[in-house]
């Protein structure tokens, strides 16, 4: 925030979630790589003080992690259009199967997690404790597990390890992915 306020800018409050949504699901997270994102956004929006999430939307769709972010929001939101499109963007760039299908399944496990406990009347604050992420992910967890099924998420889970398991012995690539996402969002 030191570094915008010196440009004389500011990120606008779904700006600043959508960056904090990034970030929490990269692994590791260079300050390096934050300062030059930063630099890039103030030269993007030069005649705006304020960032919008829009901004960060069109300057960091390029970088990978970024990329995968935005996948797995269409699955959470049941785009399969997109996140097929997003998962085919990052296969042909050469972004192994096996990264995108733990990625996955951690997002399937988190809204599986997320489902069960706020059907055991857990609060949203408990939900965001329990994955350690801040209050407004515990809350878009549970929003976006209201549109699966408990049984739609465990039979998800199933199918991911079943996925990992042929592409580890050859029997699939990538496209085992894609025919989980639709499968998942039917």
């Amino acid at each position: 925030m030191a570094k915008l306020a010196e440009k004389n800018k500011k990120l606008t409050a779904d700006a600043m979630e959508h960056l904090l949504n990034i970030v929490s699901i990269m692994p590791q997270v260079s300050l390096g790589f934050l300062a030059g994102e930063l630099e890039k956004a103030c030269l993007y929006t030069k005649t705006k003080t304020s960032i919008t999430r829009d901004d960060l939307m069109a300057i960091l769709s390029i970088v990978p992690e970024v990329s995968v972010f935005v996948m797995l929001e269409a699955l959470s939101q049941k785009q399969v259009s997109r996140a097929l499109q997003l998962l085919g963007e990052q296969l042909s760039t050469g972004e192994l199967p096996f990264r995108l299908l733990a990625l996955l399944a951690r997002q399937v496990r988190h809204l599986w997690q997320a489902k069960l406990m706020a059907g055991q009347g857990f609060s949203q604050q408990d939900v965001a404790n329990e994955f350690k992420v801040p209050l407004f992910i515990g809350e878009k967890l549970i929003r976006q597990s209201r549109a699966f099924s408990a049984e739609q998420l465990k039979a998800g889970i199933l199918r991911l390890a079943a996925a990992d398991r042929d592409l580890k012995t050859g029997k699939a690539d990538g496209h085992v992915l894609e025919q989980f996402i639709i499968e998942l969002c039917l």
